[in-house]
């Protein structure tokens, strides 16, 4: 649909391109107020929404600021499009992320490279999150760096937080991923030692 197939009175509205990849010209397709590009934190629409509905300027567009750090990172999702957006999520922050599919392939993949961090989702096939975290802590020699290992859950429980820690995990993110989370696990991560 064209800009011309649309009514006079939305044609008049104010628009909001939510763009996948790099900055994409204002007015390439249609005329457009404001341009976030995905992944967008609530705070980005809120800044898009403040400046369409007031006229004050919303500020740059949100691009994550260098990491302090880069960080190599290791991420175990059985599930491919979880695993695509976190990959995406990390890549955009700077990190180089390898992924696995399940809990085995990360053990292996741990025991072949030194990762600042390791996420975990807890729920995988051939070897779960909590099995792989103790295989690698098991794994790790007392003199090397130790990895900080992250579960990746769906189901925030108590119980599941206390079964990770007790298996080596040093913290947990809920899924979906909360992008502010994220980045305070990156920082995190990227601080330490």
């Amino acid at each position: 649909t064209g800009e011309a197939d649309l009514p006079p009175t939305w044609r008049a509205l104010p628009r909001i391109l939510y763009s996948v990849g790099g900055l994409v010209e204002r007015r390439e397709a249609a005329p457009t107020s404001e341009v976030l590009l995905r992944p967008a934190s609530p705070s980005d629409l809120a800044a898009a929404l403040v400046h369409l509905t007031t006229g004050t300027p919303a500020g740059p567009l949100h691009v994550p600021d260098a990491p302090a750090r880069v960080l190599r990172i290791l991420l175990a999702e059985d599930n491919p499009m979880s695993r695509l957006v976190a990959e995406r999520l990390l890549a955009k922050r700077g990190h180089l992320v390898d992924s696995v599919e399940d809990g085995r392939a990360a053990v292996e993949s741990a025991a072949a490279h030194p990762y600042d961090l390791i996420l975990l989702d807890i729920q995988m096939p051939h070897m779960g999150g909590f099995e792989a975290a103790r295989c690698i802590r098991g794994a790790t020699p007392d003199d090397a760096p130790r990895p900080w290992i992250a579960a990746l859950t769906a189901r925030a429980y108590s119980a599941d937080m206390a079964q990770g820690m007790q298996a080596g995990m040093d913290s947990w993110l809920a899924k979906p991923l909360d992008v502010d989370k994220l980045d305070g696990l990156l920082r995190t991560v990227s601080d330490g030692p």
